[in-house]
């Protein structure tokens, strides 16, 4: 379920016009009731008009 639940959130992220760039890597799945945690990730956004 922890996966789904970031999956959906990585989605809505994603539909922001302004998030250019988006990578988490590696994202790790623990063990049941324990969630996920994202090691290393880059969020590029825009600075206004490009």
């Amino acid at each position: 379920a922890a996966l789904a639940h970031a999956l959906v959130a990585l989605s809505r992220l994603a539909e922001d016009a302004s998030i250019l760039e988006a990578e988490i890597n590696p994202l790790v799945v623990r063990a049941a009731g324990e969630g996920v945690v994202a090691v290393d990730c880059l969020v590029r956004v825009s600075g206004g008009e490009e």
